[in-house]
């Protein structure tokens, strides 16, 4: 029986060392550093914006995004940004960046999310239409583009391409054949964004809180506060109406 037993505990023995070396080590892969690999050319052709306008974002969200860990091989925030702005700019899928940057499908899927949100908080502190105080100041911006009075925004729409799925990808095929989100946004005279909306429009005009005008292409109504062309002027003053409206849209 003593030799029984000892037989038997050899045999867990060895099990147990087969099983340690049938497990598959982990292995974490060396991370490249674009900021130092590629040219300030070539980054911005990835990613969209040059290295110092990411650096300067990723100081603006790491207090959102640092992860709060002493583990090792934590994604840095500024590879977390990288990769967000990659996925943003070539709309690839989460695999495709989980190879191209060495990690997995899961932590990909999760510092996009954690960045997107982080981004998304900053909205009101970067994107907002000027106070009434400002206004006329606007205006008058406006007005030295091309004569165009009491404009303080020029508004356009734009296809965003998508990866449309699900039971309502269908809905999201736009008249060119492929999906997208259709955005709206309005700018202000100095090429800034002063209004998003990627679902519906906004209420600040119909109700009367901005004295002004927006201007518009052919493709939106006329509106007591959305000045578009006319589709066929007739004298010298609704041509000099378009070009201005044009010109200063432009």
């Amino acid at each position: 029986m003593d030799v029984l037993r000892q037989l038997q505990h050899l045999q867990r023995i060895q099990d147990i060392n087969y099983n340690r070396a049938m497990r598959r080590e982990c292995v974490f892969r060396d991370r490249d550093n674009p900021f130092d690999r590629l040219s300030d050319e070539c980054f911005r052709m990835r990613f969209r914006l040059s290295k110092n306008t990411v650096r300067v974002v990723t100081n603006i969200v790491r207090a959102d995004i640092e992860q709060p860990t002493r583990r090792n091989h934590a994604v840095p925030c500024e590879l977390q940004v990288l990769l967000a702005l990659r996925f943003y700019a070539t709309g690839g899928f989460q695999l495709t960046m989980a190879d191209l940057h060495g990690l997995s499908q899961t932590t990909v899927c999760t510092v996009l999310k954690r960045v997107t949100n982080a981004i998304d908080r900053l909205r009101p502190q970067y994107i907002s239409f000027s106070n009434n105080e400002e206004m006329n100041d606007l205006k008058e911006r406006f007005f030295n583009i091309a004569g165009f009075p009491n404009c303080v925004g020029s508004i356009d729409c734009s296809h965003i391409r998508i990866i449309g799925h699900g039971e309502n990808g269908q809905r999201s095929i736009n008249r060119k054949g492929w999906s997208s989100i259709n955005v709206q946004a309005v700018s202000d005279s100095k090429r800034r964004f002063v209004n998003i909306v990627s679902h519906w429009h906004g209420s600040r005009f119909e109700d009367g809180e901005i004295d002004g005008f927006l201007i518009g292409d052919s493709g939106y109504p006329c509106l007591p506060y959305l000045m578009t062309p006319l589709l066929n002027p007739g004298n010298a003053a609704e041509n000099g109406y378009n070009r201005a409206l044009c010109y200063t849209r432009m």
